[in-house]
């Protein structure tokens, strides 16, 4: 099983994300958790390292992809 976190602000590319991620899976019999977040803020603060890959948008309201993925790197190397 792959955990998978889904940054996106935007919920129309959020769920076209899930659906791409849901279509992979049926195919490949890979098995996803996916846990989804609308900005870099709510996945940073108080990040736990539970995830294997992290999908991040860069340009979001409150924080960005790249200043999210900073934070993010303090607690987990290992996450792609």
């Amino acid at each position: 099983m792959i955990r998978l976190a889904l940054v996106e602000d935007d919920t129309l590319y959020r769920s076209q994300l899930r659906e791409y991620i849901d279509k992979y899976s049926a195919a490949s019999g890979e098995k996803f958790t996916v846990t989804e977040f609308s900005d870099g803020d709510e996945i940073a603060l108080g990040y736990k390292a539970v995830y294997d890959i992290i999908l991040m948008d860069i340009e979001m309201k409150f924080m960005d992809g790249m200043m999210a993925a900073e934070e993010i790197r303090k607690k987990d190397t290992e996450v792609i």
